[in-house]
C-alpha cells in the first residue's frame, strides 16, 4: 500500500488514470445492483436479484420464450381441460361482455305497412255472376234424428242403397227409414261367352271380379252389378263394357250378345231399343240395337244421360272455370236440337231424370257453390236446394218414382255436417226420409 502511494505521488499521470478507473468501477457497480440495468448480467454470472423478476409487458405478451402468454388485448381462454368447480376463476373480470347499447336496432316507424283498403279484391258486379235462385228453394224438412222415428212425410216403400262395392246393398223401409241389409248383393258381372249359356257371375270380361255398381231388378228380385240406368226399363235386360264391345244379358234366358265388337264404349243409358253409348274422348252419340249393326246418332256434342225419347249433352267436352255451359237437348225421334238449360257463371250436369223423364241437373258455380234443378221444360225449371243459402248439397245421382225425386244430400246443422236420403215432392218441399244413406239403386217401390 506504502508503495503504491509513493508511486501515485511521483507519477501524477499514472494516478489520474487510477482514480478514474475506481470512479467508474463504483458507479458502475452502483447501477447494476440498484436497477434493472444488472439484471441480464447478474442472471448471466447466475446472480438473482429480487427486482429482477419478469417485466409485466413480458408476462402478458407472446414471445418465443413465453408463447402461451395471453395477448393484452384478449380475454383470457378458459383452460379446457380445467373443473370449473374445483378451480373457480376467484376474480372472474366484470361483465367481459358488455351488453350492446339499449335497443340497437330500434323500431321502424309506427305501422310502415298500412292494412290494405277493406276488401280489397270485391265480388265481382252482380250482373257479372248473378247469384243462385236466392228464395226459390222449397222449404227442406230434416229427417227424424234417429231410424224408426215418424218422419215429416210418409210413403210406404223399399229403396234400395248400396254403400260401394259387391255385397253392400240393402233397403230403406219406410216408414220409419230402417235399414235391412241384402247379402244376396254379393254379385259380379259374368264372363262374355256369346251365343251361350251365361255362367256363375263370378268373373267378368278381361278377369275376375268385374263390378259396375249396384242396382236391383224388381222384376227378377236380383241384384246387378251396374248402375240402374244400365237397365232396360222393363228390367229384362242390363249391359256392361268390356275392353272391345259391350254385353247385353238376357235375364230370362241368361245368354249374352256382344254389341259395337271391336271399339271402346262408355254407356250412357240403355232402353228398349238398344244401348246409347259413346266413344271415349270423341264427339257423338251411337246406338248400338239388341240385334243389327250399330249407328251413328249423331256426329256432334259430348252427351251424359238419355231419356226415352232424349238425349241430353254438352256441344263442347269442357269449358273454363267460370264459363257457363249449355245442356242441349236432342230428340232422338226427330233429331231436333235446342237449348235446355244454362245459369250465368255455372256448369251443369244431368244427374238423373224425374219420372216424366225430364232431365235434374246438378249446377255447379265456381264462386256459390252448388245447386240442383228439376227442369221442366227449355230454359225453365225448379230449383230443388242450394249449397250456398242452405248449406245442403246433393251426393251422387239421383232418381224419379211416383213418390217423388229421392236424392242423397248433405247439409249444416250447428256445427257438424249431416247426411240423410231425402226426397223431393214437387210443388210441397224437400223431406229427408232417413238419417242412413248410401247411393241409390233404384226406385222405392
Amino acid at each position: 500500500m506504502n508503495f503504491l502511494r509513493r508511486t501515485l505521488i511521483s507519477r501524477p499521470l499514472a494516478a489520474g488514470i487510477v482514480i478514474t478507473l475506481v470512479t467508474v468501477a463504483l458507479v458502475g457497480s452502483i447501477l447494476l445492483t440498484s436497477t434493472s440495468m444488472g439484471c441480464g448480467p447478474a442472471q448471466k454470472v447466475g446472480l438473482k436479484l429480487q427486482r429482477c423478476g419478469t417485466p409485466v409487458a413480458a408476462r402478458l405478451s407472446p414471445s418465443p420464450s413465453n408463447p402461451t402468454a395471453p395477448s393484452p388485448y384478449q380475454q383470457p381462454s378458459p383452460n379446457p381441460y380445467s373443473n370449473p368447480a374445483s378451480e373457480p376463476n376467484p376474480n372472474p373480470p366484470s361483465n367481459p361482455y358488455p351488453n350492446p347499447p339499449s335497443n340497437p336496432y330500434p323500431n321502424p316507424p309506427s305501422n310502415p305497412y298500412p292494412n290494405p283498403p277493406s276488401n280489397p279484391y270485391p265480388n265481382p258486379p252482380s250482373s257479372a255472376y248473378p247469384p243462385p235462385a236466392s228464395g226459390a228453394y222449397p222449404p227442406f224438412y230434416p229427417a227424424a234424428s234417429s231410424p224408426g222415428q215418424p218422419g215429416p212425410y210418409t210413403v210406404s216403400c223399399r229403396l234400395p242403397i248400396y254403400s260401394g262395392q259387391s255385397g253392400s246393398g240393402g233397403f230403406l223401409v219406410f216408414p220409419g227409414g230402417t235399414y235391412v241389409s241384402d247379402p244376396s248383393s254379393a254379385v259380379l258381372v259374368p264372363s262374355p261367352s256369346p251365343g251361350g249359356a251365361s255362367p256363375s257371375p263370378q268373373q267378368g270380361p278381361g278377369g275376375p271380379g268385374n263390378f259396375f255398381g249396384l242396382s236391383y231388378d224388381r222384376r227378377y228380385s236380383h241384384w246387378l252389378a251396374v248402375p240402374f240406368n244400365w237397365i232396360t226399363p222393363d228390367g229384362t235386360k242390363y249391359a256392361f263394357p268390356s275392353t272391345n264391345a259391350i254385353y247385353v244379358e238376357d235375364l230370362a234366358s241368361g245368354t249374352l250378345i256382344a254389341l259395337g265388337q271391336g271399339h271402346v264404349w262408355s254407356i250412357v243409358g240403355v232402353w228398349s231399343t238398344g244401348v246409347y253409348a259413346v266413344q271415349p274422348n270423341a264427339p257423338g252419340l251411337w246406338l248400338l240395337p239388341f240385334s243389327g249393326e250399330a249407328t251413328e246418332v249423331v256426329n256432334t256434342g259430348w252427351w251424359q244421360a238419355v231419356s226415352a225419347d232424349a238425349a241430353y249433352g254438352t256441344s263442347t267436352s269442357a269449358v273454363p272455370q267460370g264459363v257457363a255451359n249449355t245442356i242441349l237437348r236432342y230428340d232422338l225421334r226427330t233429331g231436333a236440337a235446342v237449348d235446355w238449360f244454362t245459369r250465368d257463371g255455372a256448369q251443369s250436369t244431368v244427374v238423373g231424370f224425374a219420372a216424366n223423364g225430364d232431365p235434374v241437373l246438378s249446377v255447379y258455380y265456381s264462386n256459390y257453390g252448388t245447386e240442383l234443378w228439376s227442369t221442366t221444360g227449355a230454359n225453365g225449371g225448379v230449383p230443388i236446394l242450394s249449397s250456398q243459402y242452405e248449406g245442403i248439397s246433393a251426393n251422387g245421382n239421383v232418381i224419379g218414382d211416383a213418390n217423388g225425386i229421392w236424392l242423397p244430400l248433405y247439409y249444416q246443422y250447428g256445427y257438424g255436417n249431416n247426411q240423410q236420403m231425402a226426397l223431393y215432392v214437387p210443388g210441397t218441399g224437400l223431406f229427408g226420409m232417413s238419417t242412413i244413406t248410401g247411393a241409390i239403386a233404384g226406385a222405392c217401390l
